[in-house]
């Protein structure tokens, strides 16, 4: 699923987003055999999937199928692996175009959820 510059993941279908989870999420299995520890595709892959199952998890949660305290627990598992992200390429360094667009993406991210999780349960909490 490659996304260009006037491309968002709204622009694809539900099932596409939801493959590529699937294969990210296998993908970072095999790296965890082959390629363990730190690896720059496993930041790559690592970003696409939180991108898309951040995308999903608002879907779910605007069509009532995930609740808050749910949603708050997977942003926290969000957070984590957009950290493991930023370590990683802190470490490894940047050298590409893509690294530098999916460095800036990963703290988007990261802000993001920090946003999300500090949003009160009630209104008036």
């Amino acid at each position: 699923l490659g996304r260009g510059i006037d491309k968002k993941l709204s622009d694809f279908p539900v099932s596409l987003i939801k493959t590529k989870v699937e294969l990210a999420t296998s993908y970072l299995a095999v790296l965890d055999i082959v390629e363990r520890g730190v690896s720059k595709f496993r930041v790559k892959t690592l970003y696409e999937l939180v991108d898309s199952q951040i995308y999903l998890a608002s879907l779910d949660f605007r069509d009532g199928k995930c609740d808050r305290a749910t949603l708050k627990i997977l942003t926290k598992g969000f957070i984590s692996k957009m950290d493991e992200v930023l370590s990683i390429m802190t470490v490894l360094g940047v050298n590409s175009g893509y690294e530098e667009i999916l460095m800036r993406g990963a703290n988007s991210l990261k802000q993001m959820c920090q946003k999300l999780l500090s949003v009160p349960d009630k209104l008036g909490s």
